[in-house]
């Protein structure tokens, strides 16, 4: 099996995969553009569907994600 297919099933997972995709440089775009990266990460929309993907569907997690991280909150809306 695959890496990027394997299913994320653990909320520390799913912030581990989401730190691990973070980007110093789309960060600084975030805070040239004026979005609020206070407790942002700087992970892009592509990179934040993908780790959707390997979630899926599931309400239990979406509420455990819903914290004060930035891309958690999106990926929240996904799953």
């Amino acid at each position: 099996m695959h890496e990027q297919n394997k299913q994320l099933e653990s909320t520390a997972a799913i912030l581990k995969a989401l730190s691990e995709a973070s980007n110093k440089a789309y960060l600084r775009n975030m805070r040239r553009f004026s979005i609020n990266s206070t407790g942002a990460l700087g992970v892009s929309a592509p990179a934040i569907r993908k780790i959707a993907r390997q979630v899926g569907k599931s309400k239990e997690i979406a509420l455990e994600l819903w914290s004060s991280v930035h891309e958690a909150m999106i990926l929240a809306k996904m799953v």
